[in-house]
């Protein structure tokens, strides 16, 4: 005959076995989905970083254009200023 109270354990230990399988299932799960998401949010973050200096590029390129114009701007008044003096004094 065998003792109940061992045949219990016996039991309880296969039980607590499968559910530590099923944990280590789930975490080695997690620990991919995991490892994942990192790979997924470095991409992101160098996209980011891409965009970023893309945007600087962008706006540096927007300041040179802007003195451009201002630039122009200067020389079309003066332009428009010798134009009528030279009108007005009849060349």
């Amino acid at each position: 005959m065998s003792d109940p109270a061992y045949s219990q354990l016996l039991n309880t230990n296969q039980e607590l076995r499968s559910e530590l399988q099923d944990e280590i299932f789930a975490n080695k799960s997690n620990e991919k989905k995991v490892r994942s998401l990192v790979k997924e949010l470095e991409q992101c973050y160098q996209t980011i970083s891409l965009q970023d200096n893309t945007i600087i590029v962008h706006e540096k390129e927007i300041e040179k254009l802007k003195s451009e114009i201002s630039d122009l701007r200067k020389q079309l008044r003066i332009l428009q200023q010798d134009k009528k003096f030279k009108d007005e004094a009849g060349f």
